[in-house]
C-alpha cells in the first residue's frame, strides 16, 4: 500500500485596515478546514495585521518565506486568495512558479483552490482571473481612500493616525486636535528658550535633565501604539533633532499642512514628496500653542543658522540681528587684546575681509548700553522677540529696528 504524503501546513492570515472580520475567524475556517484533511498537519500562523495586499513585504509573509526556505512547512494555507495578496502579478508568480518549484503546496479554502488538484480540475486558468479581480479590488479601494483622504484634509481635518506632541485628538470629534495641558506646556518653553539664544543641543540638555519624556516616550506613556521612524533615537530621551522638528512645525501656530507626501501607487508603499503648491494647508485649523509672532521669530533664528560658541549654553546676545547700515552685511563678534586686557567688537564681515566696505565697527560694551536705553534690561532677556535688526552707522549712529515701529 502506497504511503499517504504529510504536509505540514502554515496558516497565512492577512487583514488591513480596512478589511471587516477578525484574524480568530480566518484562523478557525483554516483549523476546520485542516481537521477534514488527515495528509495534513497544521504547525503554525503568520499573521500580518494591519497589512494592504499591494505588495509582499509583510513580516509574517517574510517568516513564512524563511521557514518554506528552511524546509519547516511544505504547504500553505489561506481564507481565499485576497488574503494572500492583491497584486495580480506577485500572487500568480507565488502561486503558479515558486511554490511549485519549491515542493509547496498552496490551499485557498474559499476560493476551493488546492495546486495538487489544480491540474486536474482544469483549476489553472480560473486562478489568473480572482487575481486580476483581486487586483482591481485593491486599485480601486487606494483610488477611493485617496480621494476620501483629500476631501477631509481640504476640509481642515486632521487625518493622520497620532497627534502630534503637544496636542491629542478631540475626544468628540477625532479628526480635531486640542492642545495637551502638560506636553503644550513644554512646547511653549522649548520656543521660549529658543527666544532667548538657546540651542537646540542645550533644550534638549534642560529636557532630559529633569526628565521629561521625549515626544515618542511621551505617546508611549499615555498608551499609544505609536511607530516613528526617529523612534530608535527618542527612546534615549530629547534629542537635539527632535526639538528642531517641534521648532520648525507650523502645526503650532494652528496651521495644519496634511498631503506633504505620497505614494506612486497602490502597489507600493515608497513615499515621494509632492511639490508644496500641491501641499494642502489650513490656517487656524486648531487652537495654537504658541502665538504667530513667535513662530515667525524662531523661523528667522532657525534660517541663520546661529551657532553656540564653544563652551558656552547659548548664542551671543546680538548673533544674527546687528547689520552693517553701510553695506547691509552682518556684523560679527571679534576679541582684541590689549596688554592683559580683552576688548569685544562687532565687526563688519566685509570690513574683516576686505571687500570693498569701509564699514563699521563698535564695541560691545556700547552696543550693549544702547540696547538697554531703548529696551531696558527686563527685555534683553528675549531681545529677538523685539528686535528685528540693529543697524550699526558708527559708535555714535545706531538704529534699532523694532518689530512693531522703529526704535531710535
Amino acid at each position: 500500500m502506497e504511503r499517504r504524503k504529510i504536509y505540514y501546513a502554515g496558516a497565512y492570515i492577512r487583514m488591513s485596515k480596512e478589511d471587516k472580520g477578525s484574524i480568530e475567524n480566518q484562523g478557525r475556517l483554516i483549523e476546520e478546514y485542516v481537521k477534514r484533511r488527515e495528509e495534513i498537519v497544521l504547525c503554525t500562523r503568520y499573521v500580518d495585521e494591519g497589512y494592504r495586499g499591494g505588495d509582499f513585504i509583510r513580516p509574517g509573509f517574510l517568516h513564512m518565506m524563511e521557514d518554506i526556505e528552511n524546509r519547516k512547512i511544505n504547504c500553505v494555507i489561506v481564507k481565499d486568495l485576497s488574503r494572500f495578496g492583491r497584486n495580480y502579478i506577485e500572487s500568480g508568480m507565488y502561486i503558479e512558479q515558486v511554490f511549485p518549484n519549491m515542493g509547496v503546496r498552496f490551499i485557498s479554502v474559499n476560493d476551493g483552490y488546492d495546486s495538487v488538484y489544480a491540474h486536474r480540475r482544469g483549476e489553472m486558468m480560473y486562478l489568473p482571473l480572482v487575481n486580476l479581480l483581486n487586483d482591481y479590488y485593491s486599485r480601486d479601494l487606494s483610488i477611493k481612500i485617496r480621494s476620501h483622504l483629500s476631501m477631509r484634509r481640504n476640509q481642515g481635518k486632521f487625518t493622520g493616525s497620532f497627534a502630534p506632541y503637544g496636542y491629542k485628538k478631540d475626544p468628540e470629534e477625532r479628526s480635531h486636535l486640542i492642545p495637551d495641558s502638560h506636553a503644550s506646556m513644554v512646547v511653549k518653553e522649548i520656543f521660549l528658550w529658543k527666544i532667548q539664544g538657546y540651542s537646540q543641543g542645550r533644550i534638549a540638555h534642560f529636557l532630559n535633565q529633569r526628565g521629561e519624556l521625549s515626544p515618542y516616550q511621551y505617546k508611549k506613556h499615555k498608551g499609544d501604539s505609536y511607530q516613528s521612524g526617529f523612534a530608535k533615537g527618542e527612546e534615549g530621551g530629547w534629542s537635539p533633532t527632535a526639538v528642531g522638528r517641534i521648532l520648525e512645525n507650523s502645526i503650532y501656530m494652528g496651521t495644519l499642512i496634511q498631503g506633504k507626501r505620497t505614494t506612486k501607487n497602490y502597489k507600493t508603499k515608497e513615499l515621494i514628496k509632492k511639490e508644496k503648491k500641491d501641499w494642502i494647508i489650513t490656517k487656524k485649523a486648531h487652537e495654537p500653542i504658541i502665538s504667530k509672532e513667535i513662530y515667525e521669530i524662531v523661523k528667522e533664528l532657525l534660517k541663520k543658522d546661529k551657532r553656540t560658541a564653544p563652551g558656552r549654553e547659548k548664542s551671543y546676545l546680538f548673533s544674527g540681528l546687528a547689520q552693517c547700515a553701510a553695506c547691509g552685511e552682518s556684523m560679527i563678534r571679534k576679541k582684541v587684546k590689549r596688554g592683559d586686557k580683552e576688548y569685544v567688537y562687532y565687526v563688519c564681515v566685509s570690513k574683516k575681509y576686505g571687500t570693498g566696505c569701509l564699514g563699521c565697527s563698535i564695541s560691545e560694551e556700547k552696543l550693549l548700553d544702547y540696547t538697554k536705553k531703548v529696551l531696558g534690561e527686563k527685555e534683553l532677556i528675549s531681545l529677538p522677540m523685539y528686535a528685528k535688526e540693529i543697524l550699526i552707522y558708527s559708535d555714535k549712529t545706531i538704529r534699532i529696528i523694532m518689530r512693531e515701529g522703529i526704535g531710535q
